[in-house]
């Protein structure tokens, strides 16, 4: 992870992505989220990079779904 790269925090990713600690955890432990990372050997968290791939993947992803739905 570069040096300047931000952590987002277990409670700041809550409010990103306007869901509860236990259904990140869920989602992380069947491939849905990506993995949090623990730097300094005590904080933990996710990179913004990775929570920005997320964003770009699931977003398409959506894109795809409600194109589909539209189709039926």
């Amino acid at each position: 992870m570069p040096l300047s790269e931000a952590l987002i925090s277990i409670s700041e990713m809550t409010k990103l992505v306007n869901r509860n600690r236990q259904t990140l955890w869920s989602w992380w432990n069947t491939g849905k989220f990506p993995s949090p990372i623990l730097q300094n050997g005590k904080t933990l968290g996710w990179r913004e990079s990775d929570y920005i791939e997320w964003l770009r993947r699931n977003q398409a992803q959506v894109s795809v779904e409600r194109q589909v739905r539209k189709a039926c």
